[in-house]
């Protein structure tokens, strides 16, 4: 059986105890989901080539920090849309998964926009509601799904050609099946998002009361069902 390949995109620096401690914990749910594959890391953010596409099964972008309402973007976010486009376009059979950043890096590089989270910070395991079509790729009979939330950005407007598996665009997927993004974070675990909103220095906490800022602490503790959303994303990047 030809070994299974996934290449890693981290789309954050490093330098914090945390961004190490992320790109592991990406290995082990890898691992988990795909036993035995090959996983290369990249980290163009800081210069390193991008992988090619043909040479793996499945791309992963994860979250990043980068500003995408902005119109004039880094080089490097520059070439990860260019990434985007040559991969969907001219090598189909690579399934890409966008989380968080990703998610609104493959919108916008595919015609989608961007825009800012205006009612709350989405921080902590939250509800969401998942639509028709979103029913039937995951198999779930239920309304909502629940799943770890870390974004101050969001997609307004879905890339042309995308299905809304959630609603407000939370969940898509591409037509043809070969790209799917999540906004929230199914990898992430408690202990880690705790890990994450300890280094914070006030992206996500500042402004908040401390009885406000315990409710955020307490949600990322919540159940969740990224286990489950994490199988279904096994069979579809094996499919």
């Amino acid at each position: 059986m030809t070994q299974f390949k996934v290449a890693l995109c981290r789309n954050y620096v490093s330098g914090e105890k945390w961004v190490q401690d992320v790109v592991d914990s990406w290995y082990r749910t890898i691992e988990k989901l795909f036993p035995g594959a090959a996983i290369d890391l990249f980290h163009p953010i800081e210069g390193t080539p991008f992988p090619n596409a043909q040479d793996y099964n499945l791309i992963i972008l994860t979250g990043g920090t980068f500003n995408l309402t902005q119109e004039k973007v880094e080089p490097w976010v520059e070439a990860t849309f260019e990434f985007i486009q040559a991969a969907n376009k001219d090598h189909p059979k690579t399934k890409i998964l966008g989380i968080c950043w990703g998610h609104q890096v493959v919108a916008r590089a595919l015609g989608g926009k961007i825009g800012t989270v205006k009612t709350e910070q989405a921080v902590g395991v939250q509800d969401i509601a998942i639509t028709p079509e979103g029913k039937s790729f995951f198999g779930l009979d239920k309304e909502h799904i629940s799943i770890h939330k870390f974004h101050k950005r969001v997609v307004t407007i879905p890339a042309p050609g995308y299905i809304s598996l959630a609603t407000e665009n939370e969940i898509l997927l591409s037509e043809a099946q070969n790209v799917l993004t999540f906004q929230g974070h199914p990898e992430l675990v408690a202990d880690m998002a705790k890990e994450i909103l300890d280094a914070d220095t006030g992206a996500f906490t500042s402004g908040f009361s401390k009885e406000e800022l315990d409710d955020m602490f307490q949600s990322v503790k919540r159940p969740h069902d990224g286990d489950a959303l994490f199988a279904r994303v096994a069979t579809w990047a094996r499919g």
